[in-house]
């Protein structure tokens, strides 16, 4: 081959080794960013890779004539926390209480209106809860059995009457006495005649009008054998009552809803 076409051999394997090396060149880039890609995080693929929280156990409370579903046992931090509430209640101290509440709290109630901030709507519960407000939330805060409702500690538990005669427990205003040998008395005062006692009986209310006789709050109840007389309020709770909720977050517990049936 002559000098000629010697170089323009070399010039084509010249240019043909460039293209190559090009190309070599392009596909380390390639595989250099797909390993320093960063991955996609949004708040959607997030949702979706997010297991469901797990469905607590069904466990029940049995007592004597009275059962709960899905009782809450409280440890000494939620203890504590019913004790702040207490002696905010029994000083009728508002703004202590609206401080109490959770930034997510929920009510679910003829008394809640759509809009409202949340301190207005804690307010108008206090107020539809009678002529002694302040008497009927302690009732409520200072309860014996609490339940687990869809994340949230919620008292006084609902209850079902499980003794004998549950099948006449129709209709509203159906309770308990949630106490032993409570006296049902003829007329609202402790120095009436006693009818009868009665421990964890089923009751219905006869009447919402609350009694006040030397600073006990007094109800008509009727019995499942027709029974009428008086017992003083805190004996009495209903089958399905009004609840306040409690949630803990971030380690502190907060007023998280108010349910009303």
């Amino acid at each position: 081959m002559n000098k000629k076409g010697c170089h323009c051999a070399a010039r084509i394997s010249g240019f043909f080794i460039c293209i190559v090396l090009l190309l070599s060149a392009c596909s380390d880039n390639e595989n250099n960013t797909d390993t320093t890609q960063p991955k996609r995080n949004s708040a959607d693929e997030q949702q979706k890779n997010q297991q469901p929280l797990p469905k607590i156990p069904f466990t029940q409370l049995i007592l004597d004539k009275i059962s709960i579903d899905y009782p809450y046992t409280p440890d000494n931090s939620f203890t504590a926390f019913i004790r702040k509430l207490r002696a905010r209640i029994d000083n009728k101290n508002m703004r202590g209480m609206l401080g109490e509440l959770s930034a997510r709290f929920i009510c679910q109630s003829s008394a809640c209106k759509t809009g409202l901030p949340i301190n207005q709507q804690f307010e108008n519960i206090v107020e539809s809860l009678g002529a002694t407000p302040w008497d009927s939330l302690l009732t409520m805060v200072d309860t014996k059995h609490y339940q687990q409702i869809n994340g949230h500690i919620c008292g006084p538990a609902s209850a079902q009457f499980t003794g004998e005669g549950q099948d006449k427990i129709v209709g509203k205003g159906w309770g308990y006495i949630n106490a032993t040998n409570v006296r049902l008395r003829k007329k609202p005062t402790t120095k009436s005649s006693i009818i009868t006692h009665l421990t964890q009986d089923a009751v219905r209310l006869v009447s919402t009008q609350k009694i006040e006789k030397r600073g006990l709050q007094w109800i008509e109840i009727e019995t499942l054998k027709g029974q009428k007389g008086y017992i003083a309020e805190k004996f009495f709770l209903m089958l399905t009552p009004p609840q306040i909720c409690y949630q803990r977050a971030m380690g502190e517990w907060k007023i998280s809803g108010f349910r009303a049936p």
